[in-house]
């Protein structure tokens, strides 16, 4: 009998061995946001493990490492990145924890839009550009101002009652590229090509799920053109917290106005604050949208000292948590979409 019971005992053993091989050898990905988290999960499917260094609702911006990212990054054989300067944190720390695996960006290829100033005073990413109104192509309302950045319009025939006077600066490139539903499809490409050279002997399985999700971006994109053509063009404006709806509002015909530049933790100072007031109430800007991953407080303040009201918040930089409707990026999109018409019809 203990004869029967040693063999059964190996036998199930090597079972089980046998049974847990095919997930050991997927490949593992450690993801810098959760954006890019999900985005490989609906490629990969069950042919892919992940662990995302950020949890939902954090701040990709202030990213401050573990020792636990340290040993996910020593098992991982991707470490997909944003790019565009978004994770010099998480590249100095896979660079010095001795990773060994293939580092993949996933907004390669990607002409990137210009969103953020450099100014004398500069926050951890080197990008502030606060109280610097952007105007989007098609967009109804730009201003005019005294700021130096690359992706300023000018509106002679109704300037902003207040300017704003900085000094030289040069354009940063946005990194917030995933706002684009189509931007994504670039995404979506790269990681297809990364994990079928990370696992060969699933390349079809990886292929096809990137071609139906392209698909499915193709759809989104069209519903949130459909849901922006209700808004009066006079009042497509984005009023946010930091400049990271850019993509969005070049592809769906905004005006963006940031308090601060392409980084959260950029800190506009008492005359930017001022100079957007003014502007918000010249512009007669419907609401004032605060991100999940910022601090409220200073739109809140911004929105009564304006007269406007403070609008439901938007998902930017993060998915959100179960139940909040942003748990997926289709799902953050089609959330921000519906709150952003709400808001401004």
């Amino acid at each position: 009998m203990r004869l029967l019971s040693t063999l059964a005992l190996c036998c199930a053993t090597a079972l089980g061995l046998a049974a847990n091989e095919p997930t050991n050898t997927l490949p593992f990905v450690v993801t810098a946001n959760t954006i890019l988290d999900d985005l490989v999960r609906q490629i990969g499917g069950d042919r892919v493990r992940t662990h995302c260094l950020v949890a939902p609702g954090a701040d990709p911006h202030t990213f401050e490492p573990r020792p636990s990212d340290v040993r996910h990054l020593l098992r991982a054989d991707l470490l997909v990145v944003n790019g565009l300067d978004l994770e010099p944190a998480i590249l100095r720390l896979a660079q010095n924890s001795g990773f060994k695996g293939e580092i993949v960006v996933a907004t390669t290829g990607l002409t990137p839009r210009t969103g953020g100033c450099t100014h004398a005073h500069h926050d951890a990413e080197g990008t502030s550009c606060p109280g610097t109104p952007h105007a989007s192509p098609g967009s109804a309302a730009h201003h005019e101002h005294t700021a130096t950045c690359a992706h300023d319009h000018h509106k002679a025939e109704s300037p902003a009652p207040s300017t704003v006077h900085r000094p030289p600066s040069t354009a940063s490139a946005d990194p917030h590229a995933w706002q684009s539903p189509l931007a994504v499809k670039t995404y979506v490409a790269n990681l297809r090509d990364a994990l079928t050279h990370a696992n060969p002997a699933a390349a079809a399985h990886y292929s096809a799920r990137a071609t139906a999700y392209l698909a499915e971006l193709d759809a989104l994109d069209l519903w949130v053109r459909q849901q922006i053509a209700t808004i009066p063009p006079a009042r497509r404006q984005l009023a946010t917290a930091h400049d990271s709806l850019g993509y969005y509002a070049d592809a769906y015909g905004f005006e963006t106005i940031p308090v601060a530049g392409l980084s959260s933790s950029a800190e506009p100072d008492a005359r930017a604050v001022a100079t957007i007031i003014d502007l918000i109430r010249h512009e007669q800007v419907p609401a004032v949208f605060f991100e999940l991953t910022t601090n409220p407080k200073l739109l809140r303040q911004i929105g009564a000292d304006a007269g406007v009201r403070l609008a439901e918040p938007l998902f930017t930089d993060s998915l959100g948590a179960p139940g909040s409707g942003a748990e997926t990026y289709l799902g953050l999109i089609r959330t921000n979409t519906t709150r952003i018409v709400a808001a401004l019809k």
